[in-house]
């Protein structure tokens, strides 16, 4: 899947876009190898329910493996199934090989020297012994497929005849091991699939155990390693989703067990296209090697969170975060995000992110909060913020594909006239965050900042059938429906649609005044929500305050106050800059979710804003202080976490979270994707 640079930064003008076509990637800079132990992914689970902090995930898998962190040398952690959350086995392949000559194991258990690796989209565990030197490589063929490639070298003057032998176990008592004269698989719940684990040549392969007891597969002919010599075997790890099929599945895998040099070199190949397209361009970070390893990170962030169609699910996407086991499915507001930034380096994925949520909109235009493979998971209480086009336009500047924009404009188009219909309680022109019940949680969940100081006094109000809104329109809501408008206007003249192209032009100019006018405070400096009874604003600052400079909504002198409140550090200027409640307010808490934390998206679109001001001294000193104190980003393998403190840097709530991946790679490489 190839990908090419974008055109523009900003693409502010339609004939830019218009322009917008494919273009070579950039040449490489560095090749995978370069970066070892970016991001850590080291786990052994004690129990089937443990939490996943962190595996390797890759083309859309749904099952997940990690470096064994108890020092075992054998074999890989896992696999951790995403559905139904669970371990399913300490380790599922262990390579255990024989001296054929004296029946015993080449390799301790835990060996004295051994060296543990993760690269992008590969995992590597390497070790020596006076006799031998074994290397286990575990990487993705396809979204089923998990290849296990053991390598033994005979470092003795000697010939050393080896006997190949694989072996595991379960770890959830749930599970149970089917076995056959050449077949092993594991099985769990009713209709939930099975993982198989498929040798080579499956036939010559003796394969005893079964139940809950464990497996062993052996070659029963020896294979002789010449003195200064190496020989190699695999495994292939399937999850077949189905219980009725697999042939499709199992046919990939013994085309990748028959060729697995092939297989691999087309695993590096794709990885290091991802990496010299994120890699790219000619930003100022991605000079610096801490730059680079922070956007590889926020790769391997991105697609590790990537699954495949499953269920209810039919496009690829990337969840949220594989670490939490509630974010098994795709959510709106991240989506958009995570398109913008996919868009960068794979940007098939991209599009496909955005289909899968459009396509789940129901009659009315709404697109839901989430949605799951198990489509009654799926929360229509409530939408997120509207970011659609704004992603569709990202994912056209980074492609010049006219044909998608063609494909989902309708859906689009009918998603910003459903705010309209069902978020305007007073017809004012500015619309309100709501639910489609009488559930003040889900209309506060709306806005994506789910605990905001904001709504601390919000109330609910019927609007009409199956909508109701908060009593306060909120001024990020309205500047991210402008910023629609102009996206969407711009997109219309791609395909020809003028008419609607001259109506949202129109009224975009008609929403920017209504929010220069209203939706100032003056006293504070800020922009700020307003209630619908007196039309009083809202003092709880947060990014509300700078999201309509990034849209292109402030005027020079409100733009120059918000500059003002961003760099003062008794406001927004903390050590981590852009906290999501302002500092000196009383209900700000370092811990406080949607109170105070730093999130990276908004962070991204005050940098954004900034810019598009004309402060781009203010706005370089700030990311370079917000990438200086964010602890574990750039400066350890630790994973990008959700959201971090204002005042350490350091990471709160839950690990691997791919919008703070996209976002930090959109500020790498000085995207600011302007609408």
């Amino acid at each position: 899947m190839a990908r090419v640079r974008s055109m523009v930064m900003g693409w502010l003008l339609l004939a830019a876009m218009a322009a917008a076509a494919p273009r070579p990637a950039t040449a490489p800079t560095a090749t995978w190898s370069h970066f070892a132990d970016v991001l850590d992914l080291s786990q052994t689970p004690c129990c089937a329910d443990e939490p996943a902090p962190g595996c390797l995930f890759d083309c859309g898998a749904w099952h997940g493996y990690a470096i064994p962190a108890d020092g075992t040398a054998v074999g890989f952690a896992g696999p951790y199934l995403t559905e139904p959350g669970r371990w399913l086995s300490r380790s599922i392949a262990r390579f255990v090989p024989v001296d054929a000559a004296t029946g015993s194991p080449l390799l301790p258990p835990q060996p004295a020297v051994m060296i543990r690796t993760v690269y992008p989209g590969l995992l590597r565990l390497s070790t020596e012994t006076d006799r031998t030197t074994v290397r286990l490589e575990l990487f993705f063929a396809s979204a089923a497929t998990a290849l296990v490639r053991a390598e033994v070298t005979n470092r003795s003057t000697s010939p050393l005849a080896v006997l190949w032998r694989w072996e595991g176990e379960l770890l959830d008592a749930a599970a149970r091991l089917e076995t056959g004269d050449a077949s092993i698989r594991a099985v769990w719940g009713a209709g939930a699939g099975a993982l198989h684990v498929v040798p080579p040549d499956a036939t010559a392969w003796r394969v005893t155990g079964g139940g809950s007891t464990g497996y062993r597969a052996d070659f029963p002919a020896p294979t002789v390693i010449a003195p200064g010599g190496s020989a190699a075997t695999a495994l292939a790890l399937v999850l077949v989703r189905s219980p009725s099929g697999g042939d499709p599945e199992l046919a990939v895998a013994d085309a990748a067990l028959a060729d697995t040099g092939a297989a691999f070199a087309r695993n590096r190949e794709r990885w290091q296209g991802y990496l010299d397209r994120a890699l790219g361009g000619d930003a100022p970070l991605l000079r610096r090697d801490s730059g680079r390893r922070l956007a590889v990170k926020a790769v391997m962030t991105l697609v590790n969170n990537w699954r495949a169609p499953a269920g209810a699910l039919r496009h690829d996407g990337v969840i949220p975060s594989g670490a939490v086991g509630y974010f098994n499915g795709f959510w709106a507001w991240d989506s958009w995000k995570h398109a913008a930034a996919l868009a960068e380096f794979e940007p098939e994925l991209a599009r496909s992110q955005v289909r899968a949520m459009l396509e789940r909109q129901n009659d009315a235009g709404m697109v839901a909060d989430c949605v799951f493979a198990d489509s009654s998971q799926d929360n229509w209480l409530n939408t997120k913020p509207p970011l659609a086009a704004w992603a569709v336009a990202a994912v056209y500047a980074a492609t010049g594909d006219r044909e998608f924009v063609r494909e989902v404009y309708p859906r689009l188009w009918r998603y910003h006239r459903w705010w309209y219909a069902q978020r305007d309680r007073d017809r004012d022109g500015l619309c309100e965050y709501g639910s489609t019940c009488d559930d003040l949680t889900a209309a506060k969940w709306e806005s994506g900042m789910d605990n905001a100081a904001r709504f601390d006094d919000a109330r609910l109000v019927a609007h009409g059938p199956g909508a109701w809104t908060l009593d306060q329109a909120s001024a990020d809501l309205n500047a991210y429906l402008y910023a629609e408008k102009r996206c969407l206007a711009r997109l219309a003249r791609l395909i020809g649609r003028r008419g609607d192209a001259d109506r949202l032009a129109g009224e975009a100019g008609r929403l920017r005044r209504l929010i220069r006018s209203r939706m100032f405070d003056e006293a504070a400096g800020l922009f700020a929500d307003i209630r619908l009874a007196d039309g009083a604003f809202v003092r709880a600052p947060g990014p509300e305050a700078w999201i309509p400079l990034w849209a292109g909504v402030a005027t020079r002198r409100q733009a120059e106050r918000v500059r003002d409140a961003l760099m003062d550090p008794t406001r927004f200027r903390t050590h981590l800059p852009f906290p999501t409640l302002s500092a000196d307010h009383p209900a700000a808490a370092l811990d406080g979710y949607w109170r105070g934390p730093v999130w990276l998206d908004q962070a991204f679109f005050g940098l954004a804003g900034l810019r598009r001001c004309g402060f781009r001294q203010e706005a370089d000193a700030l990311a370079e202080q917000l990438l200086a104190n964010l602890r574990g980003a750039a400066d350890s393998p630790a994973p990008l976490r959700e959201n971090y403190d204002p005042v350490t840097g350091h990471g709160l709530r839950a690990s691997h979270f791919s919008w703070t991946a996209a976002h930090l790679l959109l500020m790498l490489k000085d995207r600011r994707l302007l609408p």
